[in-house]
């Protein structure tokens, strides 16, 4: 599929920004925009987020290291959805239909947020247009399985509501990096494989390990930037201690891929 075959039509009606367009990648992606931090439980300015990652890509753009997405896959820039701020059941429904949207025109979607509620209207979108559940590789220090917090959807409980809805696959579903602390609720939805454990085996077996969790199903992969040790990223909503750092990262994704 060429750009100018892409049957999208950015949320402000301007012509979609090719980012990078590698001839040998067989799928598109577009980056989407989530600008939301209504649901935030202590630090908010999540909404900021998208705005400051296209900032700091321009530092990386030229390098073509090995961890610059522009030089590796076909993608274009969706821009941000448009919701009314502040409003979450507007955010929810404008963030499902324009994912919706997205995926029927066979174009693939990262999103970008925002709090960590953005899993919540993306997968729901996913599950309905590929007709089953999903598995999750959730990067976080949190399980966000807590029980019900507020009588509204949160960051924290996002995971409960896609596994009760039937959108995900708990039984085939990790989550890596959860600390050794304030963990409530109903922490085992998912397998989890906590820092210490990760940390302590490496990434090569935290890959295999996440492998033999997921199977042959298809997977979604949702990263919380405080899945880092605080030291890697201490401007997250609920920076944590004890975490690993980018390094370990990539490694691990080398070795999923290495197995593909």
């Amino acid at each position: 599929m060429r750009l100018w075959d892409l049957r999208i039509i950015s949320p402000r009606g301007g012509e979609l920004r090719p980012l990078g367009a590698n001839p040998t990648a067989v799928t598109w992606w577009a980056w989407t925009w989530l600008p939301w931090d209504g649901t935030a439980m202590a630090r908010s300015g999540q909404r900021f987020m998208p705005r400051a990652i296209r900032e700091a890509s321009i530092w990386y753009g030229w390098a073509r290291a090995p961890f610059v997405a522009s030089g590796e896959l076909k993608m274009v820039d969706y821009g941000d959805v448009l919701f009314h701020p502040g409003n979450l059941w507007d955010y929810l429904e404008q963030t499902e239909k324009a994912v919706t949207g997205i995926l029927e025109s066979g174009v693939s979607v990262f999103a970008c947020g925002g709090d960590r509620s953005i899993p919540l209207p993306v997968v729901r979108a996913y599950g309905k247009r590929l007709g089953g559940k999903l598995s999750l590789i959730h990067f976080d220090a949190h399980s966000d399985a807590y029980a019900e917090l507020y009588p509204y959807p949160t960051g924290g409980t996002w995971v409960n509501e896609l596994t009760d809805e039937g959108w995900v696959d708990g039984g085939r579903s990790v989550t890596l990096g959860v600390r050794p602390t304030r963990e409530f609720g109903k922490a085992d939805v998912f397998h989890q494989l906590g820092s210490e454990m990760i940390l302590d085996h490496g990434p090569v077996w935290a890959a295999e390990r996440t492998l033999e969790i997921v199977g042959d199903n298809r997977v979604y992969i949702t990263f919380d930037p405080d899945f880092l040790d605080a030291s890697q990223a201490p401007a997250v909503h609920t920076p944590e201690p004890l975490g690993p750092d980018m390094r370990f990262v990539i490694k691990y994704f080398n070795a999923l891929m290495a197995r593909d």
